[in-house]
């Protein structure tokens, strides 16, 4: 792999599907130029007594996994970018996979919108189109197809 930013992967071998509403069957999103991983954060609160010299906290609140942002190479006149551009429009929560090309088969499973679609054109000459989801509920780790999380029901 090479450098990446951190949270970010090459995404060499890396595949990202997308089912449900117009993406049916299930749709594989290629020309991919870098994935993050789905990264949750969760607020914290303070429950320092006034006796500690330290401060002590514990988890709070709901998990939020946020957005993932993704570049793709803009390739003209194909259908997959006039449907994601589409799926951008109709604001639609999709069914999202990305799997890893590793020896467990890991993969990652949850809902989002498309919360940007915009086509630019990067100094190296090179048509790129930045995408955003914004997740929606849990996200689910899988690996060889079987959950590792306990997620519970209607998230």
């Amino acid at each position: 792999m090479t450098d990446c930013a951190a949270g970010t992967v090459d995404s060499q071998g890396i595949k990202l599907n997308v089912s449900g509403g117009i993406f049916t069957p299930k749709t594989y999103i290629a020309d991919i130029l870098d994935l993050p991983l789905p990264a949750g954060e969760r607020s914290t609160d303070d429950v320092t007594s006034v006796l500690s010299k330290f401060a002590e906290k514990l988890a709070s609140g709901v998990i939020d996994y946020g957005n993932i942002e993704l570049s793709l190479l803009q390739r003209t006149n194909t259908d997959q970018q006039v449907t994601l551009e589409r799926a951008f429009i109709d604001g639609d929560c999709f069914d999202w996979e990305i799997e890893l090309p590793d020896e467990a088969k890991t993969s990652y499973k949850f809902c989002g919108s498309i919360t940007k679609f915009a086509p630019s054109r990067e100094a190296s000459k090179k048509n790129r189109v930045a995408l955003t989801i914004a997740i929606s509920g849990a996200v689910d780790h899988l690996e060889n197809g079987v959950s590792k999380l306990t997620v519970p029901a209607g998230t």
